[in-house]
């Protein structure tokens, strides 16, 4: 499986992921290494050969928004 990280809608990054993971491992762990760098990536895709097996894509205005209503005055 890979990882795509992409911003702007081209691929920056691909992550070879191990070819016996489950796609929810496969997902997770393409989560967390498009966590770990959302400043260089909006969204990822996890692809098996030619089979897309899921798509993230952050809405940086949202995500933004949700930052500031969670922190206390």
């Amino acid at each position: 499986m890979q990882c795509y990280l992409m911003k702007g809608g081209h691929i920056v990054l691909v992550k070879e992921l191990p070819t016996f993971l489950s796609d929810e491992e496969a997902i997770e762990r393409s989560r967390l290494a498009f966590a770990d760098r959302l400043d260089c990536f909006d969204d990822f895709e996890v692809w098996q050969h030619t089979r897309k097996v899921y798509r993230h894509s952050l809405d940086r205005e949202l995500f933004d928004f949700s930052l500031k209503q969670a922190v206390w005055p």
